[in-house]
């Protein structure tokens, strides 16, 4: 899995602070939500990281979502 790459995942679970997804057997990935393109920037400190639309509306278990790589691990 290279760094930078953009794959398809399924979603496993979506929570307050992010996204699981399935990537491939055995490997799974984390979106934190201030990764996601569903979040405010951070020009006004107000609504800095603030929720464009609600996760658990927007991403349902066992749908498909699109990622990019920014970071591996070996977790075992």
């Amino acid at each position: 899995m290279e760094l930078g790459s953009t794959l398809e995942g399924t979603i496993e679970k979506a929570g307050d602070s992010g996204i699981t997804v399935t990537l491939a057997e055995g490997i799974t990935g984390w979106i934190p939500m201030q990764h996601s393109s569903d979040v405010l920037p951070g020009t006004d400190k107000k609504k800095a990281g603030k929720e464009l639309l609600k996760w658990n509306k927007k991403f349902k278990e066992g749908s498909k979502i699109k990622c990019k790589v920014i970071s591996t691990s070996d977790v075992l």
